[in-house]
């Protein structure tokens, strides 16, 4: 072999080296990924917050009064059952909760308590200035006092042993939705106005003890319980 075409070769194999070496970095820049991060929202899931009166001030809005310090929101259920009866304040900018289940005593003084799913009453809910809204509301031997005028649209259910109040003479309660009233009482007081436009029967719905009474009572100047619907009592003794 000469010199010369060992020379050539040597300058081929130098040529196809040199190309490798420069189509390296192009291989490594393809295989390079650059990397991104991006901020989301906070998310709460649905959760039970739970009145536990740890602030001592018995308000709605103190989030030390809540498990987990902090006030319920729009997608919680909040329960409120403590052992020791309690009287729990609402009383400030409005509020929106999914459910309410409540068996203390709960006054409303000013502002909205929204709730989106069912509001169930084993206690006492009194409006004193301020506003429940919900579309199912559920009396469960409860009570539901109203100080000034409410309207409701949605869903009434009063269990026995659960009554309706409206106290005072710009006090009044009208309720246009389905209703079903088993057992209720309801006492128009001092001026105060009841109507249920919506309920044909009303059913004593006795229960263990028969002696219950069930009461129907609309005392002072003005007041008036109003159940333009209903057709037929069943159960129980009509006494006036």
């Amino acid at each position: 072999m000469s010199a010369k075409s060992a020379s050539t070769r040597r300058t081929g194999r130098g040529s196809r080296a040199g190309s490798r070496s420069e189509r390296g970095p192009r291989r490594a820049g393809r295989r390079a990924r650059r990397l991104s991060l991006e901020a989301l929202e906070d998310r709460r899931l649905l959760a039970t917050v739970n009145w536990d009166g740890g602030g001592l001030d018995g308000l709605w809005h103190t989030p030390a009064n809540w498990s987990g310090d902090q006030v319920p929101g729009s997608a919680d259920d909040v329960v409120l059952n403590v052992a020791a009866a309690e009287v729990i304040r609402f009383a400030g900018s409005d509020v929106t909760v999914a459910s309410l289940l409540n068996h203390e005593t709960l006054r409303i003084e000013s502002g909205v308590l929204n709730v989106t799913k069912r509001a169930q009453v084993h206690g006492q809910v009194s409006l004193q200035g301020g506003q429940l809204g919900t579309s199912d509301l559920i009396l469960v031997g409860g009570s539901l006092t109203v100080t000034g005028a409410m309207s409701y649209a949605g869903r009434l259910v009063m269990d026995p042993g659960s009554s309706l109040t409206a106290d005072g003479s710009g006090a009044s309660f009208e309720a246009t939705g389905a209703t079903s009233l088993l057992g209720a009482s309801f006492y128009a007081l001092n001026g105060g106005r009841i109507t249920i436009a919506n309920v044909e029967n009303y059913a004593f719905a006795s229960t263990t003890s028969n002696w219950e009474y069930r009461t129907f009572r609309a005392t002072g100047v003005g007041s008036k319980i109003e159940l333009p619907g209903l057709k037929e009592i069943v159960g129980g003794t009509l006494r006036r």
